[in-house]
Order: C-alpha cells, then structure tokens, then sequence
C-alpha cells in the first residue's frame, strides 16, 4: 500500500532511497479512531511534517484518501481518511490520483 502510494500519487519526485527503506519500517502506533493509519519508527520519535503523497481508494463503496508522510528524510506515516472511524484497509489496486 505504501509503494503504491507513493507510485501513484507522489506530490513530488521520490527518491529512491525512501523507497529502500519501506521494508526497513515498523510501525510504531496506530490510530485510535480504528481506521488503517499507521506511524512509523526507524531511529527514536519521529514527526510527520512533510506531505510525501496522496492518492484515493475504494473500501467498498466509500473512498477514503492515503497519504504518506515524512519528516523531510524519512517516511514516517501512512494515514487513511474517510467520512467514519473504523473502515477496513482499502484495496491497493483501487488507488488512484487525485483529480
């Protein structure tokens, strides 16, 4: 879901380096409304600061957006927002740009 996030909807151009460290990620929190999202944890406390991408996708008949954040060198989150708490993980397949 990351990679395709970032394939799909990048606000800018992607090092490859982040790309390299996905599998490197583990995730420190998650959210609790009970959506998908997730921060991440690679050397201590981390603060997403910088928005890295943004795409759309289905979960059933709803569309929720993903975006992936940084803090300017890493990424640190993956977030999902829709109009309820507690959607499943969207279907990677079903992302899509925005506009």
């Amino acid at each position: 879901m990351l990679k395709r996030t970032l394939e799909v909807g990048a606000l800018e151009s992607i090092a490859s380096a982040l790309f390299n460290e996905i599998p490197l990620l583990h995730v420190r929190t998650r959210c609790a409304c009970g959506c998908p999202t997730v921060w991440f944890a690679r050397d201590g406390e981390t603060t997403a600061s910088h928005l890295l991408a943004g795409a759309l996708a289905n979960v059933d008949e709803t569309v929720v957006e993903v975006r992936v954040w940084s803090n300017g060198s890493h990424i640190v989150g993956l977030e999902f927002v829709g109009p309820h708490a507690g959607f499943s993980l969207p279907d990677a397949s079903s992302l899509r740009r925005v506009g």
